[in-house]
Order: C-alpha cells, then sequence, then structure tokens
C-alpha cells in the first residue's frame, strides 16, 4: 500500500464496508507484518483524514437543511400587541437599537465577521446585533438586526435608498415604516405587504443569526 493507488483501493474497500475508524486500526495491526510503521501511520492518517471530510460535509448538509426547515416554517403572523401597545414596545426596542449601536462604536461587544459581509456583535455569548460592514454599507444599501433573547425584535433594511423598519413580538411583525418613518403601519394584517415583508424580514434576520452563532 506504497502508492496513492493501493490506498485509493484499501479506502474504497474500507468505505464501502462501512468500517468505523476504531475497527480500521485492527486491519491496521493486521498489517504490520506487511508494512512498516511508516506507512502504516500514513495509511491511517489518510483515514482520519477522509473521516473528517466526510463528517464536515455530513455537518454541512445537516445545517442546511435545518435552516431551509426553520425558513419555510414561517409561513404566516399574527397579532401580538393591541394598538395601545405598540408605541411603548417601539420606544423599548429603539432604546436596544441605540444601546446596541453605542457598545459596538465602544469596543464594549465582541465583533465577529460573517459571510455576506456582515459583523455579528456579542455580549458574551449573547448575539445582540448584526449589521452590514463598513465596507459593504453604502448611501443606498445598509441592514442592521437586533436580537434579544434570540429572537429578532428588529430589522432595517435599505435598499436603493428607501428604508423598510420592521419592528417584532413572539416572531410576528406589530410595525412597519417604508419607505419613510412617517408611512407607519401597525398591525396591518389585512395588508399582504405588510406580511409578506414581516416574514421576509424574520427570515433573513434569523438565517443570519444562525450564521453568526455557528461560527462563534
Amino acid at each position: 500500500y506504497h502508492s496513492e493507488e493501493n490506498w485509493d483501493s484499501l479506502s474504497g474497500f474500507l468505505k464501502g464496508s462501512n468500517i468505523s475508524a476504531s475497527d480500521f486500526g485492527e486491519v491496521l495491526s493486521d498489517l504490520n507484518d506487511k508494512i512498516s510503521e511508516e506507512e502504516q501511520a500514513e495509511l491511517w492518517k489518510k483515514y482520519e483524514e477522509q473521516e473528517k471530510a466526510e463528517a464536515e460535509a455530513q455537518a454541512k448538509q445537516e445545517k442546511e437543511a435545518a435552516a431551509q426547515n426553520e425558513n419555510t416554517a414561517i409561513t404566516e403572523m399574527h397579532q401580538v400587541l393591541e394598538n395601545s401597545e405598540v408605541e411603548g414596545e417601539v420606544l423599548r426596542i429603539r432604546a436596544i437599537f441605540t444601546e446596541c449601536i453605542e457598545k459596538s462604536n465602544s469596543g464594549s461587544y465582541q465583533k465577529v465577521a460573517i459571510e455576506g459581509g456582515y459583523n455579528a456583535w456579542f455580549d458574551g455569548d449573547v448575539l445582540k446585533m448584526i449589521n452590514t460592514t463598513a465596507e459593504t454599507t453604502t448611501s443606498s444599501y445598509e441592514r442592521i438586526f437586533n436580537y434579544e433573547n434570540g429572537q429578532l425584535i428588529f430589522a432595517y433594511l435599505k435598499q436603493d435608498g428607501n428604508e423598510s423598519r420592521l419592528y417584532y413580538k413572539d416572531g410576528n411583525i406589530f410595525r412597519w415604516s417604508y419607505p419613510e418613518t412617517t408611512q407607519i403601519q401597525d398591525n396591518n394584517f389585512s395588508n399582504p405587504d405588510f406580511v409578506e415583508n414581516g416574514i421576509s424580514g424574520m427570515k433573513l434576520g434569523m438565517e443570519l443569526y444562525q450564521t453568526a452563532m455557528d461560527v462563534k
């Protein structure tokens, strides 16, 4: 088993037999008399690399499947706040937003770069905010997401200069302002755009949340 060809043959046989790493050790022991310790160590190394690659591929597949299931599960939203309660909750979320911006700027939060041009901001192990990096943020494009107890509570989405602000409680939208802050809809579940934008904002925010937690 000196060559890559011989390794491929052995590897294919062992893989087809669903042999475990520990059982493979016994196989190597049986080969002791036929190969040197150096060759045995090389075979073991190759097998471990193969096992690691297969495990990583499986983990990635499971992660993608879980994310897809989570996203497709968000298909509807409903009212969770009375109209009289909306303004108070909005003010509370705005205070959280301001605190997150201040602490991220002051270095109180740990910054973790994630794919897609975003930074995730952690207070210890708790994810507080995700926003677009300075390099990806422009005058016409920016995204900010705030989280509380593992849930999305606010999403700011600027696209082509139009600003969308989405406020959430218990996984449900209750306020949407677009494209200006003065154009406000509260609990307007009879409007399909209100619901659809709430769902799309939630999906994006939670996709990024999962990505950030995986990186952390």
